[in-house]
Order: structure tokens, then sequence, then C-alpha cells
């Protein structure tokens, strides 16, 4: 179980990840939350609304195509819209590179690909990628995935509490490399982390699990890929978990993660209580308000708040996430907006209404950018501008034949340098407390 998240100060301070040199400032001026990017394998496929402009299909299909890892996953038939071919290829020499790395960093698993695409086995490839990041405790590893449902498949726990295939995948791939039978063998570890393996096996056996030092997060661009893969993602016992709203296409709700309210019972984690309770009569007190006594029998005091999902009250184990010893909710929430050729254009309210959502519930936030478009006075459109409203999303046109709802906003195409990462006058760099390097 991972400690409570805690957010860095803003302002003059600097977030523990640039304190301890596990991210340049540089880096994080431009809005990375990663020092490094480890590929042991290249190639995916489109499985969200947010592939659509990926960027790092872009990367493979362009400036980095001559490289001869991404020459087997790129469709070239069609050379003026090259795309991912669907395949997924181990890169050669690339699954050891951790184990020779000296400083603590952050680092990117897999952006140039999908840790659990569906063409990954757990055997030959996840097993060892897992037992390599085990063996590198000084260096936190953040995964990020878009395949939430083959993540907990593979991942997740079940109510028995039974260990998941991947737990057990890892512990065998560690048996076979002590018996000499592994896919390395152990004289082909660097001495630290012989050490290690042979400490592991004369305690416990295997490696432990959860990795301390292995962040796992689902990207989700708009609510309904929210509400589907961030349940599944807390099915996965891990140090620390996260949502990447990136590209953020809509507003998003994210009270399903990150609270305030929490039960021990049924492990809900949502934004609201289903009534308050009496706790002498027990009869609804909700229509009440904030009156000091109960309307029903007159009892002054607390009142108890029951799940609206099980009807757990606080006596039994439902209340504030914060004050929650269960390792129930998102320890982390970035957002971003679309940036590159054909960016879709963020509204500043949906980047509002996650970031408020987040401190109100005591969870970390970091707003990564704004994307391709900044926002233009109501007044000032041009073509070329789109505009926001709860209707969607259209081009500019004058005269503007789109009334002016309190949601529509006119977002202007000036690419990511100029739109910045400012929000409401500051940046917004929270990082969640990790367990590992402390």
């Amino acid at each position: 179980m991972s400690q409570a998240p805690i957010i860095e100060e803003q302002g003059t301070s600097l977030p523990w990840p640039v304190v301890r040199g596990m991210l340049s400032a540089e880096r994080l001026a431009g809005g990375l939350w990663w020092e490094q990017t480890w590929n042991a394998w290249t190639g995916c496929s489109h499985a969200s609304p947010g592939c659509a402009h990926c960027y790092a299909e872009r990367l493979a299909t362009t400036r980095l195509a001559h490289q001869p890892q991404y020459r087997p996953v790129i469709d070239v038939t069609d050379k003026a819209n090259r795309r991912w071919n669907g395949q997924v290829r181990r890169v050669e020499g690339a699954m050891e590179k951790p184990l020779h790395w000296r400083k603590p960093r952050l680092v990117f698993v897999n952006d140039m690909s999908d840790t659990f695409h569906e063409r990954i086995d757990v055997e030959d490839h996840l097993a060892l990628l897992f037992l390599v990041m085990s063996l590198k405790p000084d260096i936190t590893f953040q995964i990020l995935t878009k395949r939430a449902d083959r993540m907990a498949e593979l991942w997740g726990e079940d109510d028995e509490g039974s260990d998941s295939p991947l737990a057990i995948a890892v512990a065998n791939e560690f048996v076979r490399t002590m018996a000499g039978c592994g896919e390395w063998n152990l004289d082909d570890y660097p001495p630290e982390a012989q050490r290690k393996m042979h400490y592991w096996n004369s305690v416990c056996g295997e490696p432990p699990w959860p990795l301390p030092n292995v962040w796992v997060g689902v990207t989700c661009c708009n609510q309904a890929e929210f509400d589907e893969k961030v349940p599944l993602l807390l099915k996965c016992p891990a140090a620390v978990r996260f949502a990447s709203l990136e590209p953020m296409l809509g507003p998003v709700d994210v009270s399903a993660g990150v609270g305030p309210y929490c039960c021990h019972e049924c492990e809900y984690v949502g934004q609201s209580a289903a009534e308050w309770r009496c706790p002498t009569c027990w009869k609804d007190y909700t229509e009440t308000g904030a009156n000091d006594s109960c309307p029903h029998c007159g009892k002054e005091g607390d009142f108890l708040l029951l799940c609206p999902q099980c009807g757990a009250s606080e006596a039994s184990g439902f209340g504030l996430l914060a004050d929650c010893d269960l390792h129930t909710g998102l320890d982390w929430v970035i957002c971003g907006g679309e940036s590159g050729p054909g960016a879709r254009p963020m509204a500043p309210g949906w980047v509002r209404g996650v970031r408020d959502q987040c401190v109100e519930a005591g969870v970390p936030f970091f707003f990564k950018q704004w994307g391709g478009h900044r926002l233009v006075a109501w007044g000032d459109g041009r073509p070329g501008d789109m505009v926001l409203s709860s209707g969607g999303t259209v081009p500019w046109t004058q005269p503007l034949r789109i009334p002016g709802d309190a949601g529509s906003v006119i977002m202007r195409p000036v690419g990511k340098k100029v739109a910045g990462r400012v929000l409401d006058g500051r940046v917004w760099n929270e990082f969640p407390k990790a367990t590992a390097n402390e």
C-alpha cells in the first residue's frame, strides 16, 4: 500500500523529483513528467478516439522511420498516410538497459508502444520487463496504457485475493532465472542485480509485489473512457495509480477516482454520499440541510453519511477518501490538450473542473499543456478559430451563428509553445509522494 499522496508546494519551491535529481527543471518547464523513456518494444494500434493524432505514430513514421526498430511496425502501403501496422516487436538490447543506469530518475515505459498491447505476451515479455524494474528500486518507472481491460485482466486482483497472472509470471521468471533456465542466465545480470536476486531467493523466494517503484496509469480522453478505465485501474495494486486526461476531448467528472468519499465495505469512490441519516431514529435527514437537530426525533448532534453503492454508514467504513486507510482512489491526475497537426482544442472550463475536483479531494494535479490552441475573447474570433460549445466543436464563422452560452469559448490554433501551460495565473506541477527512493 502506498503512502497518501502529498501535494508539493507551488511558487518558488520545486517538486520532489526535481529536488532529488530525478527530473530536470528544464523538462518540467516543458510540461514533461518523466526524465527518460525506455522502450523495450515498439509498435502499436489505435485503441481510442485519443489515438487519432498519435504523437508516437507520427514520430515513428517520419523522423524515426529510418531506425531499424520502427521499420517492421509501420505500414508504408500509403506513403502519404503511414500508420502503425498493428505489429509489436521487442527492441534488441533494450530490455536490459535500466540495469546499467546509475542515477535515479523518472522513466516513462514504452511511450512508443503500449505496455499492455494485446500482442504482448505476459510470459515472454511482461514478466521479464517487471523483473528488470524490480531490480532497480532507485528508479521510478511510469507505465501509461490505453488498454485498461487487458491490464486489469493480467494485473488486477480478484475477489478471492489470489495472485494475478502478472504477479505469478514475474515470480516464475525469477524462479527460472535462479534455476538457470530463464530467458537470461543469472550471470547475465550486473553484480548488484545478482546480489538482490540472491537475497530475495533466501528470504522470500520471489521479488516483492506490487513493486514499490512502479506507477501505473490509464489514458482517458473523455468521460466514457474515464468511467470505463479508472475502475479497472483501481483493481490493480500499485505504489501510485494515476489517470492522464490527454488529449482531453471533452469535460470529465473525475469523482469516481478522486472522491472525496470512499467506502471500506464495497470500495466505492465518488463525489457524494447517498443521504444523511439520524443515528437515533435512522430516518432520512437529507432534506433538512444544515439544521442542528433531526426533524423527526429532535436529536441534536452528528449525523451519519451512507454509501450510495452499498448503504454502509460511517460506523461501518464510509467516509472521506483522505481519511481512508485503504488504497482505493487515484493518487495523481494529469491533464493536457492535444498538439501537433490536426490538434483538437480543449476548453478551459474542462481543465478547471478537473483541477477543482482534485484540489477538493487532496489529489495532486499536473497540468501538462494547453496543446495547440489558446483562448481568445468571444468578440475576437477570426477564420481558422474553433468554437467549443455545449453542442460540440465547429469552425468559427462570421457572422457567428452559434449562441454564446455560458460554456461557449473560441480557441485559436497557435501551437503548443505559444499556448503554454499556465492555468489561471500559475503552473500546476504537483506529483504524488512515492514510496520508492524514500
